[in-house]
């Protein structure tokens, strides 16, 4: 079925293998959008892709949980989002933002692992490392749309750069430096 949603809405979206596993923080996430809706000024939809997403619930934010979709089906609605948004306490190569990079979608993590080089903090996305650059990072980038389609087209881009090979050339050159 088509992903339905309205105009004024800001759309954001998790994408998790299992969506109750811990290091993924979704808890986090919930409350920093609770956190900006008030700020915002239009409701905010969080879209949860994944296993173990049906009992996410909030009475400010719509969250609706699609499940375990295939590459295609993540690509068609990632089209409806506006951002994606990591909240992972351990992350190696932060693979869904640059899947969603790809799409020209900018995103919000924590800062850490793979996400410090997935994106350019101000530039493709937002590093935060605490709750409330999180919620002022979100709002941000929810009350701009502009600012919003300008660090997307950036996110797609350097996507573009970060091709599995190259990105393994790197570490190979960064760890013989180092020997």
């Amino acid at each position: 079925e088509k992903l339905a949603i309205g105009v004024d809405e800001f759309v954001s979206i998790v994408i998790a293998k299992d969506l109750q596993d811990q290091n993924k923080n979704l808890d986090f996430i919930l409350r920093a959008l609770e956190h900006a809706s008030t700020e915002v000024g239009r409701n905010l939809t969080l879209l949860l892709v994944g296993k173990n997403g049906g009992s996410f619930i909030s009475p400010w934010v719509s969250v609706r949980w699609l499940g375990e979709l295939t590459a295609a089906q993540i690509a068609e609605v990632a089209g409806a989002a506006d951002c994606v948004l990591s909240a992972s306490i351990a992350e190696s190569a932060g693979l869904t933002i640059v899947e969603g990079a790809a799409m020209g979608l900018p995103s919000i993590s924590l800062e850490n692992g793979g996400t410090a080089s997935s994106i350019s903090h101000g530039e493709t996305g937002f590093l935060v490392r605490d709750m409330e650059s999180f919620v002022s990072n979100f709002t941000t980038l929810a009350k701009d749309a502009s600012l919003a389609a300008e660090l997307g087209k950036a996110a797609r881009k350097k996507a573009n750069r970060l091709k599995p090979d190259q990105i393994a050339n790197s570490y190979i050159e960064l760890y013989e430096s180092m020997t």
